[in-house]
């Protein structure tokens, strides 16, 4: 390896010391040691029981830059990508602070901290341990150790204060020297980078060569470049597809990106997985100029879209919008239309989805009664689709010996401006 690809990570690391030497002078870490001591414990315990909670934990990152991939988005709505992860599911959000070649900032996860209750990570270089009071007085749950840039003493010893704090650590190895050094050092969640940190060249091998070599007692997180089963499936289908992210929306020119993937002979179906307004609008916004350029264009969305005030429905039309919906009231239906005309002439007002609600509920378990008597409740989850006024019923029986309803509708919006219930 030449001595250029070696100096990547220590450049990062003298700019962080001379950062840290500027704090230093600003807030002396005595004070800085006084402030965390008023703030109290942190909740690092938070932080390792989200990661062990299930089978596997994600840690989705908020950066806006990178030295391999450069300035990710322009605009970067980080605001926005955090939430969308925790309404994604995320158990944690590691968040870069590094400003020079990440681009992050102290201010950057301060917002993201006040915008989301799920923990956080300060996603730094750590040099020096002014670095961890800092991430505690951040409200940060956990912080990052790299053992390129520590040695097992100093690990062990930042470990410490960690505790002492109440922050988690997430140690992070890329070789086996380094997860030894990990593991000396007492850390209870070991990190296996596929990206050699040194030259910043990607490994998919790396993660599952080490993860033999961690102690089961230990929490093993995988970083860089994993990607999940769903895109494992997709890729063995020989489905063409392209996955983007906020990247789509670097420069705002999100048009032009979309150009370059589309097919103008086929059909493209577009997934939005976002309940993020902005972003879901500005995506709608551009899939249908392209409609306009003759582009074939089905749009899948969750049902949250059709709540958004910013987004055009004459767009959704365009697009032939699929959404799908726990409930949605057809009034061109003739039963609906049959109970609008009864309830009016009954309560001399316009029914809620609620009442719409309570109806379907009490019909539905009345005529199962009705119908089978004693044993009802067995038939219930034996039972198909069952279409109501406002919703599907298709229950099936849960672990406690409850019910679940797994009936769900799907909506089209077609482009003669019609919107219908589909049953597939």
């Amino acid at each position: 390896m030449s001595a250029m690809a070696e100096t990547i990570l220590e450049t990062i690391a003298a700019h962080t010391r001379r950062r840290v030497e500027e704090d230093r002078r600003r807030l002396p870490l005595e004070l800085l040691r006084d402030q965390c001591g008023q703030e109290g414990q942190a909740g690092g315990r938070r932080f390792l029981n989200a990661l062990q909670g299930r089978g596997l934990g994600l840690i989705c990152e908020v950066k806006k830059a990178s030295p391999s991939k450069g300035i990710l988005s322009e605009d970067f709505p980080y605001l926005d990508v955090a939430r969308d992860y925790q309404a994604a599911g995320a158990d944690c959000i590691s968040c870069l602070t590094e400003p020079k070649w990440f681009l992050g900032s102290d201010q950057v996860f301060g917002d993201i901290r006040a915008a989301v209750s799920i923990p956080m990570l300060r996603k730094d270089f750590t040099v020096d341990e002014y670095q961890i009071y800092q991430a505690r007085l951040l409200g940060a749950e956990a912080v990052l150790l790299i053992c390129a840039l520590l040695d097992t003493r100093t690990i062990a010893r930042y470990l410490e204060l960690c505790g002492e704090l109440g922050l988690s650590a997430v140690v992070e190895a890329h070789d086996e020297t380094e997860l030894a050094s990990a593991v000396s050092a007492g850390a209870s969640i070991i990190g296996v980078n596929n990206r050699n940190l040194k030259d910043f060249s990607v490994d998919f091998a790396t993660a599952a060569r080490l993860r033999e070599r961690i102690p089961p007692e230990v929490l093993y997180v995988a970083e860089s470049g994993v990607t999940g089963p769903m895109t494992h499936a997709i890729e063995n289908s020989g489905i063409s597809h392209t996955n983007y992210s906020y990247a789509i929306l670097q420069g705002r020119n999100v048009a032009n990106a979309l150009t370059s993937i589309m097919t103008s002979t086929g059909t493209n179906r577009v997934i939005i997985n976002s309940e993020s307004e902005a972003f879901v609008n500005d995506a709608v916004r551009n899939l249908d100029m392209l409609v306009y350029r003759k582009f074939n264009v089905i749009l899948y969305s969750p049902s949250k879209i059709r709540s958004f005030e910013t987004i055009d429905v004459d767009n959704l039309h365009n697009l032939k919008t699929r959404v799908s919906t726990a409930y949605y009231i057809d009034y061109e239906s003739p039963a609906v239309r049959r109970f609008l005309l009864e309830y009016r002439a009954l309560y001399n007002t316009e029914p809620t989805q609620f009442s719409f609600q309570g109806y379907d509920l009490a019909y539905f378990f009345i005529s199962m009664k009705t119908k089978f008597g004693k044993s009802w409740m067995e038939k219930v989850a034996r039972l198909g689709n069952s279409a109501m006024m406002q919703t599907d019923f298709l229950f099936r029986e849960s672990s406690d010996g409850g019910y679940i309803n797994e009936g769900v509708r799907r909506i089209v919006y077609g482009p003669d401006y019609s919107v219908r219930i589909v049953r597939e």
